[in-house]
């Protein structure tokens, strides 16, 4: 089973359909979160230039304008949907693997860039865990750092990083390592600043359930975000 978390920066831009295309069918993907569609709606030739909307369960969350936009997918014939849900900064889907015969959770998050609002993010995204029963699995932008590794200048906050593991150490999920890139955003200036804003995590369930799980980051490649 794999997934795929990208922050996108537009649905509608340009070659990011078979951008998306290429990634899902050349690396047999069976979940999408995509964040920053920046569309209020899909239709089903957008949806089927990307995936095939016969091939996925498609469910998102309209954009505000210019911001934000969620667009989940899961793959018909390994799941069967069973409900979708979101608040400000995440949406989820519950479905059932019909191999494995479980439910399980597929959850999204796109954390602000204005960091004022970083700790309402850790609130909501840690209620929606704490109330969550099924092995969940949440990655997405989370436009936060852990340690000062995480970023290649010295700029670093460490009260955000200390409510950021707080959040972590509470909720008792479990960061995946990743291998394939050091950073996974990068400004794309002469003297690039890289950081480590995007992130998957398990809750101890999903980790029983799947004990060898492994996350990749692909290559940055005329986007910001791996």
């Amino acid at each position: 089973m794999k997934a795929l978390f990208w922050k996108i920066r537009s649905f509608g831009a340009r070659g990011r359909h078979d951008q998306i295309k290429d990634l899902i069918h050349g690396n047999n993907i069976d979940l999408v979160g995509l964040v920053e569609t920046f569309k209020e709606s899909f239709s089903p030739n957008e949806l089927l230039a990307v995936a095939g909307i016969d091939r996925f369960r498609w469910n998102f969350v309209a954009s505000v304008g210019q911001s934000g936009g969620f667009l989940l997918g899961t793959k018909k014939d390994v799941f069967d949907f069973v409900t979708f849900d979101h608040g400000s900064y995440w949406a989820s889907t519950v479905v059932s693997h019909r191999s494995l015969n479980s439910l399980l959770e597929f959850m999204v998050v796109y954390g602000p860039v204005d960091h004022s609002f970083s700790y309402d993010f850790l609130d909501e995204i840690y209620n929606k865990i704490d109330s969550c029963q099924l092995p969940l699995l949440i990655g997405g932008d989370f436009n936060l750092m852990r340690y000062p590794s995480d970023k290649s200048s010295s700029n670093f906050s460490w009260p955000l990083a200390d409510a950021f593991n707080a959040f972590i150490r509470d909720t008792a999920i479990h960061e995946i390592p990743t291998v394939g890139a050091r950073f996974t955003w990068t400004n794309h200036q002469t003297s690039p600043i890289r950081s480590v804003l995007d992130r998957v995590f398990v809750c101890p369930s999903w980790d029983s359930l799947f004990p060898r799980v492994s996350l990749r980051a692909l290559a940055i490649v005329g986007y910001d975000h791996s």
